[in-house]
């Protein structure tokens, strides 16, 4: 509170301890913040008063390294441990490198389309037909290739692994162009329309964003939208996405807790669906399953409501998930302890050296 922290009921806009936080630490963990400069790196030091077993290091640097290629050459030369965000390509150039181990998991990170629902912001995009007709004419398979070895793609924002999570696409036969253009004639849109595909310039569990948003537009094209494609920082990205100011954008989304609930955010009237403008309005049986859904404690029942909410976001929905991704990423041989945890990613406390 001595640095501006606040528990008091307006706390969410008075609350002035961010910048604070942001460079200490006031946890019980193994770790303590001895360092941050944004973009470059987080430098945790052991915390002398965790109550548990004291962790292997003393020190632990995280560095932002965005360019997955520096990272592979870095690990190659010893420069740094873990190299946690490679793409299919680097790790087959990791492939039988001594003092190498290579690692991969199922992750639970999405790779999402936002379609803005506001016709004063999506223009044609806010078609509900047209957006079905994206959903149609998208090549899931080559972008499971973009994505590499180990990713899917879910019917709805449900990762697979989550309870009631309904399987994943076959993405061989999920594209259906010819289906896409009759909606988008029904929708009056025949000839197609210009409009913009927002995207963050970062990588995605190793996969660059603008390169798959390079996919999108082209498969885009056989039902004639054409998009200009439009990069930005991701910290200037967010502001425009949080407000429900981009037509048409990419995002990936990661879990805020390892329970389905979670994803009920995307439900029209909740708050990722608001940032597509879907309203509860617009699908009300939709919007009140999600209510139900969300306080739902028999597990037959949960798994029946997570269902059909699936079912329903597969025909109607202002999102379209593209991918699930696998995570790739490699370490020193000599370098222990670091198992891939979705909730954790890696849990600190565990690594240590042979």
């Amino acid at each position: 509170m001595a640095n501006g922290a606040t528990n008091a009921p307006d706390a969410s806009t008075t609350d002035k301890a961010k910048l604070w936080f942001d460079s200490h630490s006031a946890g019980s963990g193994p770790y303590v913040i001895e360092a941050y400069t944004p973009k470059v790196e987080v430098v945790l030091a052991r915390n002398k008063n965790y109550w548990g077993k004291a962790p292997y290091y003393d020190k632990v640097i995280l560095k932002a390294i965005p360019d997955p290629g520096t990272q592979l050459m870095m690990l190659e030369k010893g420069d740094i441990d873990i190299a946690f965000n490679l793409g299919p390509e680097h790790v087959k150039q990791l492939k039988d490198k001594k003092g190498i181990e290579i690692k991969k998991a199922q992750s639970m990170t999405l790779t999402f389309l936002l379609m803005n629902r506001d016709p004063k912001i999506g223009g044609p995009i806010a078609n509900p037909d047209v957006q079905k007709a994206i959903r149609l004419v998208l090549d899931y398979q080559g972008m499971q290739t973009i994505a590499g070895e180990g990713a899917i793609t879910p019917v709805a924002p449900f990762q697979v692994g989550f309870l009631g999570t309904l399987p994943p696409r076959d993405p061989k036969t999920a594209q259906d162009i010819a289906k896409a253009k009759e909606l988008m004639k029904k929708a009056g849109y025949e000839k197609g329309f210009k409009t913009t595909l927002e995207v963050a310039t970062l990588a995605v569990e190793g996969m660059d964003l603008p390169t798959l948003a390079q996919k999108i537009q082209n498969d885009l094209l056989q039902i004639s939208i054409e998009t200009e494609i439009k990069t930005s920082d991701i910290m200037v990205a967010l502001d425009p996405y949080r407000k429900g100011k981009q037509a048409l954008s990419l995002w990936y989304w990661g879990p805020d807790y390892p329970d389905p609930n979670t994803q009920l955010a995307f439900l029209p009237g909740n708050s990722v669906g608001l940032r597509a403008n879907w309203t509860a309005e617009m699908n009300p049986r939709l919007a009140e399953l999600g209510k139900k859904a969300a306080v739902e404690v028999d597990q037959a029942a949960r798994v029946k409501n997570l269902q059909e909410i699936q079912q329903m976001m597969d025909e109607d929905s202002a999102f379209d998930v593209l991918l699930q991704h696998a995570r790739h990423y490699a370490t020193r041989d000599n370098i222990q302890g670091t198992d891939y945890i979705d909730l954790y990613k890696i849990n600190l406390k565990d690594v240590s050296a042979k």
